[in-house]
């Protein structure tokens, strides 16, 4: 159980960090620290908020081809980014400039990269 928790923190570390590398409107300070605590945020809203937003949105991730899952990992990066806003930890900022282009690359970007590692480690 500790370490499939440890393992998806670190999976999805990974995944936002490559998309601060892929999207340059997405940027961060506070290091490896922040990426943590990121990875950490991340892993809690894919367990609770996600599933949910799944189950709900059914028919619309269906008629789409699964496309709405990008709708919904943006929601879950806008949350993580509000999340860091409620915080207000010094020293840690996570900025998303452009609106929704780029939740909606950020999404994508994250949800092709998170399903890719997932894929490799059950392998």
């Amino acid at each position: 159980m500790l370490r499939k928790l440890i393992l998806g923190i670190i999976l999805n570390t990974l995944a936002f960090y490559a998309v601060t590398q892929v999207v340059p409107q997405v940027t961060y300070e506070g290091g490896i620290a922040f990426l943590i605590l990121t990875g950490a945020i991340l892993g809690f809203l894919n367990s609770v908020l996600k599933p949910v937003a799944k189950v709900f949105s059914f028919p619309l991730i269906f008629l789409s081809g699964g496309l709405f899952l990008i709708v919904i990992n943006a929601a879950i990066l806008w949350v993580t980014a509000n999340v860091y806003d409620v915080l207000a930890i010094e020293g840690f900022t996570m900025v998303m400039e452009g609106g929704l282009v780029t939740y909606a690359l950020a999404g994508a970007v994250f949800g092709i990269i998170n399903w890719l590692e997932h894929w490799l480690v059950r392998r």
